[in-house]
């Protein structure tokens, strides 16, 4: 038989638990989500796929309860009202929210000065490769292809322009030999595929 004193603890923390979450909630009224885009101070942000954060200050909300809860955040030296820092329940990463009508960064507008693979800790200064890289992409010569269920791996560019910012392509090496990259600024949902044919990111 559960003893009264046991059954009073589990009511205890039941009541805490429900506390916690109504305290959570109620600090997500100037946030609404909805798992792609939110509304935040009355603006509209979307995701955007080709950008982590490497930088964040403020906390601005959060929307969930304690299992699943969002935090949104103020991304260091970028205005809020253009960019916020999305960080779900388990991720170690930051995603990025841009305002609807801010304009998309473009890889060339993003300077990069610094490439880094995700498996890698050194950041490389490699300034012939970065140019290449950008001029693969701003040709905009697209290839539609399947590339099946091959893995990416995913390499981060770093930048004095935007330093707070992370830019996100993803690297494919097929088993014919032929290598690709995917870079989501003219195609924000699926990405865009690119051969690169006379360097190669590793």
């Amino acid at each position: 038989m559960v003893s009264r004193k046991k059954v009073i603890s589990i009511l205890l923390i039941f009541f805490l638990v429900l506390v916690i979450s109504i305290y959570q909630n109620a600090k997500s009224d100037n946030i609404t989500f909805s798992g792609k885009s939110c509304i935040f101070n009355g603006r509209s942000y979307e995701i955007y796929q080709g950008l982590k954060v490497n930088n964040y200050s403020n906390k601005v909300g959060q929307v969930g309860s304690m299992w699943d809860r969002i935090d949104f955040f103020e991304i260091s030296n970028m205005n809020k009202d253009n960019w916020l820092g999305i960080k779900y329940r388990g991720s170690l990463d930051l995603f990025v929210l841009k305002e609807n009508n801010t304009p998309w960064i473009s890889l060339k507008d993003f300077c990069p000065t610094e490439i880094q693979s995700e498996d890698s800790s050194t950041k490389i200064k490699d300034a012939k490769k970065i140019e290449k890289l950008i001029s693969t992409v701003d040709t905009k010569e697209q290839k539609y292809i399947d590339l099946g269920h091959k893995l990416p791996k995913e390499y981060h560019l770093f930048s004095d322009k935007y330093p707070s910012l992370i830019y996100i392509i993803y690297y494919y090496e097929m088993n014919n030999g032929k290598k690709y990259i995917v870079d989501y600024y003219n195609n924000h949902d699926a990405g865009s595929i690119y051969e690169i044919v006379d360097f190669t990111l590793d």
